[in-house]
């Protein structure tokens, strides 16, 4: 019990209560949810949600030239509705509480897929960084909740038809 005490008396000495949880934080009363997951500097996947539950899904793919900087941008849209919204809230609302402004790693693989997660309120925003690579805890924990945020953007995407397909060669997205 004394050592679950130390940690929690450690986690909220990095973010007390959660700094993006500041009244006035984009994160406390947020309008709307993004994340973007890159690969030496290309775009993998990116999703956005709106409070009203419409989105927008973004999956790569490599081009048939097979050129590590050619790639297909397909998008789809979707409509998970308020409950949808309240979902990813709720997970993001976790990330925002177990998350200091920067994650925690020590012992990074490089090579990995990185990414941000950002709280939008109006024209503000905040966002979080990570990095596949760092074996760190914390950072894992919120990667993982990352995840399941993912996961359901994609699913609700999944059916949806193809919006848009950008093509994108000898280009690196930063």
């Amino acid at each position: 019990m004394a050592a679950l005490r130390m940690l929690l008396l450690a986690l909220l000495a990095a973010n007390p209560l959660g700094a993006r949880l500041a009244p006035d934080a984009p994160a406390a009363d947020p309008d709307a949810f993004s994340l973007e997951l890159n690969y030496w500097g290309n775009p993998v996947l990116a999703w956005r949600i709106g409070s009203d539950g419409n989105g927008e899904f973004q999956s790569s793919a490599q081009a048939p030239s097979g050129r590590f900087q050619d790639y297909d941008v397909t998008i789809r849209r979707f409509a998970a509705g308020a409950d949808g919204f309240r979902r990813i809230h709720a997970i993001m609302d976790d990330v925002a509480r177990l998350a200091p402004a920067e994650l925690p790693c020590e012992n990074r693989t490089t090579d990995m897929q990185y990414g941000q997660v950002t709280w939008h309120r109006g024209s503000a925003s905040e966002s979080l960084h990570f990095d596949f690579g760092c074996g760190n805890r914390l950072a894992m924990q919120v990667m993982q909740r990352l995840g399941e945020a993912t996961t359901l953007a994609s699913t609700w995407a999944s059916s949806q038809p193809v919006v848009e397909v950008r093509h994108v060669r000898g280009e690196t997205q930063h």
